[in-house]
């Protein structure tokens, strides 16, 4: 168990033991961690539901359709529930009972949802993260240009907004189980 200290707005956090996104920061490419934290249970399926039907992911939904990698909702509830292993830009790469590792299609990034919960607490509740990976590009042997150090600030700013959302979504939806 992690820290149990209720995180009411998505925040920087460090990864859980366990996480699929372990095996990238070990080999040294760029893995990051947010947290939030949501009164009651809610299961890994209905996570990635509510992060991919955000309100916040919506851009991403519209640039994802002007590259050609399209979805509608049917998309992402095939993959919340297993029924699909892709879903617009990403495939699986792992998925575990509380979490999901996805590989973007040029095999440069990856995007990791998980669900912690807490029972132990009174009243229950699940602590919600997100994640991204940047892999090191072969050729240039780092991650880590000026461009991708300078952009990272808007990164985590806007990471901390699509959790917060997608935590907002299920706050307010019967994706919760």
């Amino acid at each position: 168990m992690t820290d149990p200290a209720f995180i009411a707005r998505a925040k920087a956090h460090a990864r859980p033991g366990g996480a699929l996104t372990e095996r990238y920061a070990n080999r040294g490419d760029h893995v990051d961690c947010y947290a939030i934290d949501l009164a009651g249970a809610v299961a890994i399926d209905g996570l990635i539901a509510a992060f991919f039907s955000a309100r916040a992911f919506q851009p991403e939904r519209w640039f994802l359709k002007a590259i050609g990698k399209p979805s509608v909702p049917a998309d992402w509830r095939a993959l919340a529930s297993g029924v699909r292993d892709d879903f617009a830009a990403w495939s699986v790469e792992e998925r575990a009972a509380d979490q999901i590792l996805l590989c973007d299609y040029l095999k440069a990034t990856r995007c990791w949802l998980m669900i912690e919960p807490f029972s132990s607490l009174s009243p229950t509740h699940t602590r919600l993260y997100f994640g991204s990976v940047v892999t090191r590009r072969k050729a240039a042997g780092d991650s880590r240009s000026p461009l991708f150090s300078a952009l990272l600030p808007l990164h985590g700013a806007y990471s901390k907004i699509l959790l917060n959302s997608a935590a907002a979504r299920l706050r307010t939806s019967s994706s919760r189980s």
